[in-house]
């Protein structure tokens, strides 16, 4: 039972850290709330709330609603664009994975 315990929380971590990295991410930010911990949580566009498990954005990173957030599949980075004075989506932030797994394990370069 304590080897169970143990055990699910790693393998449950390695793959949602290995389909992260395999997924696309590609919306506006509708909503943004934020956890007890200061974690930003991000809803699309149709009000799904999008997890994050490899990227942490937290409350003082200025990210908010109507900003955009890009990942392509197996990137490195996540991006957060902010529109400009025009109306063109710039790069705000680039984050970096803080998972448990690195990047490597899952996606060749």
């Amino acid at each position: 039972m304590v080897v169970l315990m143990l055990v699910f929380p790693l393998v449950n971590t390695f793959i949602r850290s290995r389909n992260e990295y395999h997924k696309k991410y590609d919306f506006i930010i509708s909503k943004v709330s934020i956890t007890p911990t200061r974690q930003l949580e991000f809803y699309d566009t149709t009000g799904e709330k999008v997890s994050l498990w490899n990227y942490t954005v937290m409350d003082y990173e200025g990210v908010s609603k109507g900003d955009s957030i890009f990942k392509d599949k197996c990137s490195f980075f996540l991006y957060v664009y902010k529109k400009n004075n025009r109306g063109e989506f710039k790069e705000y932030l680039r984050i970096r994975p803080t998972g448990l797994f690195p990047h490597s394990m899952f996606c060749e370069k």
